[in-house]
């Protein structure tokens, strides 16, 4: 297992992304500020489930991505594994400002698995949702750089780019 933070992002990217080109499926996982304890009710349509979930996962935070990279081996149905955990902590810039929506039972959780707080909070990878890049765009009349040490990303509706 590999933990991706702020300050190797740019070392692991490339392999990263070669090794997504490589694999044979993906796997994702989050760790999340809160956890959804809605009760399960009868939904008729896979689009009404997700309209509900997706309600509420838009009311709290992503503390952590996990990144499982499958590739099959030699051997008949057999396969081997990369992990990556990406440590998040969401932008600051202006005019973002994210409130937390921390809820006990789900730190309780995360401290129980032993969740590391300071990668995540000293450490993160600075994230913005589309609806953020798009009130940055907005408020900044221009397009918007992100700065991670000496490489900007650059994000314009559908694209980002790399340079260097």
């Amino acid at each position: 297992m590999c933990e991706v933070t702020s300050s190797n992002f740019f070392h692991f990217y490339p392999l990263i992304i070669n090794e997504i080109d490589r694999s044979c499926f993906l796997a994702f996982d989050t760790e999340f500020s809160s956890i959804d304890n809605t009760p399960l009710i009868s939904m008729n349509t896979f689009e009404e489930f997700y309209r509900l979930r997706s309600n509420f996962i838009r009311q709290i935070t992503v503390f952590q991505f996990g990144l499982a990279i499958f590739f099959r081996t030699n051997q008949q149905n057999k396969y081997e594994v990369k992990i990556y955990n990406f440590y998040l902590h969401p932008s600051n810039r202006q005019p973002i400002d994210v409130q937390y929506q921390i809820q006990s039972s789900s730190i309780q959780f995360l401290t129980d698995y032993k969740f590391d707080f300071n990668k995540c909070f000293y450490s993160g990878i600075s994230f913005a949702n589309q609806t953020q890049i798009n009130l940055l765009m907005k408020h900044n009349h221009n397009p918007i750089d992100f700065r991670f040490k000496n490489k900007i990303f650059l994000t314009n509706s559908s694209k980002s780019l790399i340079n260097g």
